[in-house]
């Protein structure tokens, strides 16, 4: 009885483990979840809420702040190229993932990127801008 009570209970802590570990963002539909639980990703890299997502994030909008206003992410789950195609077919705006950042000064300039890629969120963009700060989520679901 003692060996059936201690493996249940190893079952169990294993189990919570895990589930605790699991993304936040199991699917596209499930973006907003970011938002609702923002508070837990204010103030920090914006990596750790990229960790949280787990559908690939294709495309990305960066608009560039100012010391007088924040610098804006926008992420989507389509290639940039199938955005408007999606809005045209669906008469809808695909989900997107609004991330503010306290920075300002870094530097996004899809000019320098191959011209099919201008818009491509890569592990490299992952890598260099992980590292800035979320102020503030917010997700647009399409409408």
């Amino acid at each position: 009885m003692k060996i059936l009570f201690k493996i249940l209970l190893l079952v169990f802590i294993l189990i919570t483990a895990t589930s605790c570990r699991a993304q936040l963002v199991q699917t596209v539909m499930d973006a907003k979840k970011l938002e609702i639980n923002k508070d837990k990703f204010i103030g920090k890299p914006l990596s750790s809420l990229l960790k949280q997502i787990k559908p690939q994030i294709k495309s990305v909008l960066v608009i560039p702040g100012s010391s007088e206003r924040l610098s804006t992410i926008c992420f989507y789950f389509l290639p940039h190229s199938d955005i408007h195609k999606f809005k045209e077919e669906t008469g809808k705006n695909p989900v997107e993932i609004w991330i503010r950042l306290k920075e300002y000064d870094f530097k996004w300039d899809p000019s320098t990127r191959p011209q099919d890629q201008r818009y491509d969120w890569t592990k490299e963009d992952e890598k260099e801008f992980g590292k800035l700060t979320v102020a503030d989520v917010k997700v647009r679901y399409a409408d």
